[in-house]
């Protein structure tokens, strides 16, 4: 227990320093070891999880498993594509960057419908009841789809999506969404017709020998995101 009152920085600095030692701490424990309410204790919990510094769990809090690299500037976009998203949306992901900062964030939010492409993504999701997920194409594994009861399987796009999250690799000066890549035309594409907002991330430019294909042109519901 402390004997000195300290900062609500020092505090919450204290609390993740705490969260390293023993891996999980709850919100009781804390309060008595700070000797502040709990209301106070679930305020710093709350800014910590805003901050991706922390989980916020049922008494308590724990570390993110797999916070290692993760990159605040990324999260902190991921943070504004998703709050614009109401409860019920239908999402589309059809993109393999920053997987980690992506559903870090979505790990936060609830009553979402996400489809994706991405078996990463399904991974990383997979015990999350509050979201339903549904894979396009192939097949996941049971490790990834057995803690999930939401899980079912879509072979297609799907007409609807009120949102979609897509990489790409360059937006030229005309406007024009373009890839390198024939096999990921067609969902990008389709998705990028079928969705009412879509969030592009632009990762890279295209250069060298690589075909570049449009995808399709910037309008007023889509957002580029350069990195």
């Amino acid at each position: 227990m402390l004997k000195h009152k300290i900062t609500s920085s020092e505090r919450r600095a204290t609390i993740v320093a705490l969260l390293r030692e023993h891996g999980h701490v709850k919100t009781d424990h804390l309060a008595g070891h700070f000797r502040v309410s709990l209301q106070t204790i679930r305020r710093d919990l709350n800014y910590l999880a805003a901050k991706h510094e922390i989980r916020r769990d049922h008494g308590g809090a724990k570390l993110i498993a797999f916070d290692s690299g993760l990159n605040p500037n990324v999260l902190q976009v991921f943070d504004e594509i998703i709050s614009t998203m109401d409860d019920f949306s239908k999402v589309f992901i059809d993109s393999n960057v920053f997987i980690k900062e992506l559903t870090t964030v979505l790990r936060k939010r609830s009553n979402l419908y996400i489809s994706t492409t991405s078996v990463d993504v399904i991974y990383r999701l997979r015990d999350s009841h509050h979201l339903q997920l549904f894979y396009l194409g192939g097949r996941v594994d049971n490790k990834a789809s057995q803690d999930n009861e939401f899980m079912c399987f879509q072979s297609e796009v799907k007409d609807g999506y009120d949102f979609s999250i897509i990489d790409v690799d360059a937006v030229d000066d005309t406007g024009a969404v373009l890839v390198n890549k024939p096999c990921s035309l067609y969902l990008k594409k389709k998705a990028m017709l079928i969705s009412k907002k879509s969030f592009l991330l632009n990762t890279s430019e295209i250069a060298g020998n690589f075909p570049a294909l449009q995808v399709g042109r910037i309008s007023d519901n889509s957002e580029v995101y350069s990195f």
